[in-house]
């Protein structure tokens, strides 16, 4: 874990591409202090149905949601949505005289009771860092 899932809207999409703002997200999430690198999952979720406020057609938003297992204190949890935080913003500075738009992040704890993950990222990452 985490698992940083993003939703945003195809006008945020039309300020910074798909690809730049998953990766950045992503890349951020690898350096948080504690989050173990086969866990990270990043994936952004594009709607096309919205309306902001007014309904301003070039209104955007973007919402994170970091999902984490249990065990992270509030400083961590604090420090990793701040992080995340701060990147958003950074991307979308650009256009933030000029466009609506609405950044936000949230920090979830997963209930480690009621979740069944099966992977094997671990094992391959561990297989291919012994092969170099």
């Amino acid at each position: 874990m985490p698992h940083i899932i993003i939703e945003a809207t195809t006008s945020a999409a039309d300020l910074v591409p798909p690809e730049t703002l998953t990766s950045a997200m992503h890349d951020v999430a690898c350096g948080v202090d504690g989050y173990p690198l086969p866990g990270v999952r990043t994936r952004l979720h594009l709607t096309r149905h919205f309306r902001i406020a007014d309904g301003d057609p070039a209104g955007a938003f973007v919402h994170v949601n970091i999902r984490i297992g249990v065990g992270f204190d509030q400083e961590a949890r604090s420090k990793a949505a701040l992080a995340i935080a701060d990147r958003l913003s950074e991307l979308f500075e650009p256009f933030v005289a000029t466009k609506p738009i609405a950044l936000s992040v949230e920090v979830t704890e997963i209930d480690t009771a009621v979740r069944i993950n099966r992977s094997n990222v671990r094992e391959l990452l561990a297989k291919r860092a012994a092969s170099t």
